[in-house]
C-alpha cells in the first residue's frame, strides 16, 4: 500500500546540486521515471540470429513524470514560483500575505528544485524507499476545478539527474491548510460571473527537454526556453446566448478570470484565495450543437495573448504563508 507515501521539494541555488527537502505537499499521484537511451548495434556476423548481450550501450539521460494534488491554503506558492518564474510579495494586511507571481525567466540560478518521493516497499507499504531527483523544472501545468470537486493541478516535470541513495526526509506539513472546494469558485469572463461545469487553464513553458550532447556525459542540458510559450483557457458552460460564439467569429478578444476562496479566515476580515488572470484571451473554440435531446451545452476555448502591457498571465494567492 501506498499510504506511506510522500512528497517534498526543495529550493536548489545551482541547477542540478540537490539540497534536502524541507516542503512538503500532499499529492495524489506521481510518475516520475528515468529517460533510458539505447543505442543498439547492427552489425552483422556468423550465427547471428539474435542480439548479442554485450552489443549494445544503455544511458539515463535525465528523468521526467508527472505530479497531480491539490493545492492548499498554505504551502502551494514554492510550486507556483516554478510554474511561472517571478513572484512579488505584499503584506501582511490582517494577517495575509499576497503574492503575486507573472511570468519570468525559468533559466539559471534559483530556478530549480529537488523533488524527493517516498515509494514504500511491499504490500504493507512499511519500508520506505525514497527516490530523489534534481535540477527540477516544470515544463508545463493545469489548474482545474469541476462541479462537486475541489482545486487540482497537473504538473509535467523534467530533471537533470536522480538518486536512490539519499535518506528519506521527515516530512511535516502547514499545520490548518485546506483545500479550494467548488462551492467557493467563481469565473468572470470580461467582469462578469459566467456559471460554468468545469474550467481549466494550461500553460506550456516550451522548455527544450532534448539538450543532449557527445561531451563525455549523457546528462541532458538544462532545460530552457525553445518557443513562445502558450496560455489556454477553458471552460463549460450552458447554451444561453452568443456571446461566446460572437466573440469566436468576431475575433474579439476578452478577459478571463478564475477566482478561488476559502472560507476560513486567515486574521479577522481576510480569507485565503488563489486567483488566475488572463486579461486577453482569443476565442478559439466556442457555441453547441445537437446530438440528442439533451441541454445543449458550450465548450469554450482560447489562447492567452500579450497586449504589451499587461502580463499575459498572473496568478495571485493570498495566505497566511509570509514567503512563497
Amino acid at each position: 500500500m501506498a499510504l506511506t507515501a510522500q512528497l517534498g521539494i526543495g529550493a536548489e541555488t545551482t541547477y542540478a546540486t540537490p539540497v534536502t527537502v524541507t516542503r512538503f505537499q500532499e499529492f495524489i499521484s506521481e510518475s516520475v521515471t528515468p529517460e533510458v537511451i539505447t543505442a543498439e548495434s547492427n552489425a552483422l556476423r556468423a550465427s547471428g540470429l539474435y542480439r548479442r548481450t554485450n552489443a549494445y550501450c544503455r544511458s539515463v539521460s535525465g528523468y521526467g513524470g508527472s505530479v497531480s494534488f491539490e493545492p492548499l491554503t498554505k504551502g502551494f506558492g514554492i510550486w507556483l514560483k516554478y510554474m511561472l518564474g517571478t513572484v512579488a510579495t505584499s503584506g501582511a494586511t490582517d494577517s495575509a500575505y499576497t503574492h503575486t507571481f507573472t511570468s519570468g525567466s525559468l533559466c539559471g540560478a534559483g530556478t530549480s528544485f529537488t523533488l524527493q518521493v517516498n515509494r514504500p516497499v511491499g504490500a504493507c507499504g512499511t519500508t520506505p524507499q525514497a527516490f530523489t531527483y534534481s535540477g527540477g523544472k516544470v515544463a508545463s501545468w493545469k489548474m482545474s476545478m469541476s462541479v462537486g470537486g475541489l482545486l487540482t493541478v497537473d504538473l509535467t516535470l523534467l530533471f537533470a539527474d536522480g538518486t536512490t541513495a539519499t535518506a528519506l526526509a521527515t516530512a511535516s506539513y502547514p499545520t490548518g491548510a485546506e483545500p479550494f472546494c467548488w462551492g467557493g469558485a467563481s469565473i468572470k469572463v470580461n467582469g462578469t460571473i459566467v456559471p460554468v461545469d468545469d474550467w481549466s487553464v494550461e500553460v506550456d513553458n516550451m522548455l527544450k527537454d532534448d539538450r543532449r550532447s557527445i561531451q563525455a556525459s549523457t546528462a541532458r542540458g538544462e532545460p530552457v526556453r525553445d518557443g513562445i510559450p502558450t496560455i489556454t483557457a477553458n471552460f463549460t458552460c450552458d447554451w444561453s446566448g452568443l456571446t461566446h460564439y460572437n466573440a469566436l467569429t468576431a475575433g474579439t478578444l476578452v478577459s478571463f478570470e478564475a477566482l478561488c476562496t476559502n472560507p476560513t479566515l486567515i486574521g479577522t476580515t481576510s480569507t485565503p484565495e488563489l486567483k488566475i488572470t488572463v486579461p486577453k484571451v482569443r476565442i478559439d473554440e466556442a457555441g453547441t450543437s445537437v446530438s440528442g435531446v439533451e441541454m445543449l451545452k458550450e465548450s469554450v476555448a482560447g489562447q492567452g495573448l500579450y497586449d504589451g502591457t499587461n502580463q499575459a498571465i498572473t496568478v495571485t494567492y493570498t495566505t497566511a504563508d509570509a514567503t512563497p
